[in-house]
C-alpha cells in the first residue's frame, strides 16, 4: 500500500507521517510512506498512489489540483484532504474525496481517516469468482460497471465483457450494497464510481474510456440520486 502525504509546510508532513508508520507498525500490511513538501514534486514521482494525505493551501499547485490530477490518474486513489479552511469543501465534494482533516492536525483524526481509507481500499479490491467461457473470471467492485436481471438472469458488466452470473440480481445487491451500487431500476444497479452523469431518465457511465447508460425509473429516481450524490461526496462524519 503507497501513502503519500504531502504539505509544504514540513512539520505537519513529518507530524503526519509519523502518525502514519506508527499506525501501520501495529498492521500488517506491506507498506510505502512518502512525503512530499509540494504538489509538484509529488506528481513528478510518477507512482500509483493508494491513500493520499494532501494539505489544500500549499504554494504552487493546491491541495485541490494535486488531488484532479492524481485521480486523472487513478480513480480509486483514496484522498484526505488537511486543512484549516472550510470554504474549500465545496470544491473538494467534487473530487469523491475520503475525508476531511482540519489543523491544527490530531492524531486520532489521522488513525481514523486512514482506517476508513484502508477499510475502503480493502472492499474495493476482493474479488468474487464468475464463471465465463467455460472458466472463471475474478472481479472486484472496481471491475464491475453495472449488473442488470434479464429474462430470469442476472448479468455482471465489465468495460468488456458481459458475464451471466451465478448469483441472482438480489444476491448481487446484496453482496454490493456497501461497496459503491446503487439501485436505479428493478432491474439495473450501478457503479457509483463511474457515474459522469445523472439525468431524470438515465445514468451514464465512462469506465475505460467506454461509456454506458442505464434506465432510472421513476421509483428509484429520488433515493438513487441521493444515493449517487452522497458516495460520490464520500464525506461523512465532518469534525
Amino acid at each position: 500500500m503507497n501513502v503519500a502525504i504531502c504539505d509544504d509546510n514540513k512539520q505537519v508532513a513529518e507530524h503526519i507521517k509519523k502518525i502514519v508508520l506508527i499506525y501501520f507498525a501495529q498492521t500488517n500490511y506491506q507498506y510505502e510512506v512518502e512525503t512530499f513538501y509540494s504538489g509538484e514534486d509529488l506528481l513528478n514521482a510518477n507512482m500509483d498512489w493508494d491513500i493520499a494525505f494532501l494539505d489544500v493551501e500549499m504554494n504552487g499547485i493546491s491541495g485541490i489540483g494535486v488531488s484532479k490530477e492524481l485521480r486523472e490518474r487513478n480513480p480509486q486513489v483514496k484522498i484526505i484532504l488537511v486543512t484549516a479552511y472550510n470554504h474549500y469543501m465545496d470544491d473538494a465534494l467534487d473530487l469523491k474525496l475520503c475525508r476531511f482533516i482540519n489543523k491544527p492536525v490530531e492524531k486520532s483524526r489521522v488513525i481514523s481517516c486512514l482506517s476508513e481509507a484502508i477499510t475502503q481500499f480493502a472492499n474495493d479490491n476482493s474479488k468474487e469468482e464468475f464463471k465465463y467461457n467455460n472458466g472463471s473470471v475474478f472481479l472486484s467492485a472496481n471491475d464491475i460497471v453495472y449488473f442488470c436481471t434479464e429474462d430470469k438472469n442476472a448479468y455482471v458488466f465489465t468495460y468488456d465483457k458481459r458475464i451471466k452470473s451465478h448469483l441472482s440480481f438480489s444476491q448481487l445487491m446484496e453482496k454490493y450494497k456497501n461497496k459503491g451500487f446503487v439501485q436505479t431500476h428493478k432491474s439495473f444497479s450501478v457503479n457509483c464510481r463511474y457515474v459522469d452523469e445523472i439525468t431524470p431518465t438515465s445514468v451514464k457511465l465512462t469506465h475505460k474510456g467506454k461509456s454506458f447508460e442505464v434506465h432510472i425509473s421513476r421509483r428509484f429516481a429520488k433515493s438513487c440520486k441521493k444515493s449517487i450524490e452522497t458516495f460520490l461526496h464520500c464525506f461523512s462524519n465532518e469534525v
